[in-house]
């Protein structure tokens, strides 16, 4: 399989799942009624399967493809993919977190991406994260997803990556005074109405 095989599939299948998961939000009701909600599921699960195979093959063939080579994009699709498609085979993802592993020792993939696939995966498996980096905002605020694995080695496992403590991050992320107090429910005046 060569290069130009590998992104261009890649990002065919990243860009369709992206659309095909606003797609789903927006018809699944319509399509539940007209077509019957096993036929979404069977449709969801047979492009889970043709993506799975493609990315087998792709890392069969060329191993993972890092940013290194194929670019940023290409290995967030492969990701994408790993972590949206795969799920449906535990085994290959868990297979691809090892080989990330030891492409993140010998530097070839970035902390970032390795920590954030990884939490992914394991979310996707019913896991707990593992370097905190699934996220939901709450009221201006990022919320960490729990469970969290060994949650009190969590900052000493993001630092032996090379990610900054959890803190820190927050701390980067908190809102700024002003769009805390935009959020602040308004309390109503006291007095008299004139």
């Amino acid at each position: 399989m060569d290069e130009a095989a590998v992104s261009s599939g890649l990002l065919e299948r990243l860009y369709r799942d992206i659309g095909a998961a606003g797609g789903v939000r927006a018809a699944s009701a319509a399509d539940a009624v007209a077509h019957g909600a096993d036929a979404v599921a069977q449709a969801a699960e047979a492009n889970a399967q043709e993506n799975t195979v493609f990315l087998k093959q792709v890392v069969e063939a060329c191993g993972w493809p890092t940013r290194a080579r194929f670019g940023e994009v290409v290995e967030a699709a492969a990701g994408w993919l790993l972590a949206f498609s795969a799920v449906i085979d535990p085994p290959f993802q868990d297979a691809c977190l090892d080989l990330l592993g030891r492409l993140l020792a010998d530097g070839e993939v970035d902390a970032e991406f390795f920590a954030f696939t990884t939490d992914r995966v394991l979310m996707s498996q019913g896991r707990a994260q593992r370097y905190a980096t699934q996220v939901r905002h709450r009221d201006g605020y990022v919320v960490i997803i729990e469970p969290l694995e060994a949650p009190a080695q969590l900052n000493a496992r993001r630092c032996t990556i090379g990610l900054p403590t959890v803190p820190v991050v927050l701390a980067q992320r908190r809102p700024t005074p002003s769009a805390a107090r935009k959020r602040a429910p308004r309390r109503a005046k006291r007095g008299r109405r004139r």
